[in-house]
């Protein structure tokens, strides 16, 4: 089948075609989190508008969200 993530890019682009969305099929750890998030940038200019959170566990959404507060980007979660 299809990923969560290949599914929620082309559900964004069914929307909104003109939104850029990119996908990360990779694991979100404690140390890939600020690689992931700043896209090769520094924390004080990230390489993400937003970040859209499609977790499935607490964990991860605590993570991602002490991540994006260091990053300062704002993000939005999407799943339980």
């Amino acid at each position: 089948g299809m990923t969560k993530c290949e599914s929620a890019r082309r559900r964004i682009a069914d929307v909104n075609p003109n939104v850029k969305v990119r996908t990360f099929e990779e694991e979100f750890t404690s140390e890939t989190a600020m690689r992931i998030l700043t896209g090769g940038h520094s924390p004080e200019r990230p390489g993400w508008d937003a970040v859209v959170d499609g977790s499935d566990n607490f964990p991860t959404k605590y993570l991602i969200n002490d991540a994006c507060e260091l990053a300062g980007i704002p993000w939005v979660y999407a799943a339980i």
